[in-house]
């Protein structure tokens, strides 16, 4: 399941290959080539792998006028290292490829969007050698989901709205339209129903809107694998709260541990003993 809620931000977009030429338009006025065909390459732009130096989704795109690279990042707050990674990515794929290099970056907070929309200039303030202009997709044109019927009509397209305004307030109607939107695609398309069940639910962990789209879920796509993943999701942020409350130093193995176990038996277990135990060694004991 993807890791909640940047990964699914830019993630979306290797589900759906139109999906970003049709926000380009919609939401930047921007008419992208003809897309013909979408795949997704390394997006290590390292030869010594650091995962500093890590793009997020990059695409390569063939059009009617050829190769094109898409590059789109998640940005979920200001911050200054991307100022010299965002060239770096362009300059590098560009170089490497021989082709030319769009960069959109999506945001959940308008002040992050404004931010990022910043051109980035490099060399002489009155001459720069190089200049790096991301678009930004924000909630402040990206347009929020109102229907039901938009839910359906382009799936994909819905779930990027919903993840792209899941940080704010719920507009009025999003919890019907979801309901009823998912109701009527499970009717449609039953794959696309159950992956954008658990795909929105990874991707709104941190959202008002999770609790209500996990009951959409469990009552609407009665999957039992589906539920299950829900509920150890569930079980997975309970111990992790109850962790912190225990005041529990936890190291990058221990999360690795809870977020990759899904049997929710063992999870209610480790929960248990984390009011008992006096480290986290004896949370996760076998004994």
């Amino acid at each position: 399941m993807v890791k909640p809620p940047h990964e699914a931000l830019h993630q979306i977009f290797r589900h759906d290959p139109r999906l970003f030429a049709d926000f380009l338009d919609r939401a930047a006025g921007l008419c992208f080539p003809k897309v013909l065909a979408v795949h997704e390459i390394n997006p290590n732009l390292n030869e010594i792998r650091t995962v500093e130096s890590e793009a997020d989704t990059v695409l390569m795109v063939e059009t009617v006028d050829g190769s094109h690279i898409v590059v789109i990042e998640a940005q979920e707050r200001v911050a200054r290292d991307k100022l010299k990674a965002w060239p770096y990515y362009v300059a590098y794929l560009r170089n490497k490829y021989d082709c030319e290099v769009t960069l959109i970056v999506v945001c959940h907070e308008v002040g992050t969007a404004e931010w990022a929309r910043r051109a980035i200039f490099t060399g002489l303030a009155e001459r720069p050698s190089q200049c790096t202009w991301p678009i930004v997709l924000a909630p402040d044109n990206v347009s929020p989901l109102t229907s039901a019927a938009e839910f359906v009509r382009d799936p994909m397209s819905a779930a990027f709205r919903v993840l792209t305004h899941a940080s704010g307030e719920p507009t009025p109607g999003i919890i019907e339209a979801l309901e009823e939107g998912l109701a009527a695609l499970k009717q449609q398309d039953l794959e696309t129903a159950q992956f954008l069940g658990s795909f929105l639910h990874a991707g709104l962990a941190k959202s008002s809107l999770l609790e209500p789209w996990r009951q959409i879920v469990s009552t609407i796509i009665k999957d039992k694998r589906l539920f299950e993943e829900i509920r150890a999701d569930a079980e997975q942020e309970m111990l992790l709260t109850a962790l912190a409350a225990r005041g529990f130093e936890l190291t990058d193995a221990d999360r690795e541990r809870i977020a990759t176990c899904t049997d929710t038996a063992t999870l209610k277990r480790w929960l248990v003993r984390t009011f008992e135990a006096d480290s986290v060694g004896q949370v996760f004991s076998e004994g």
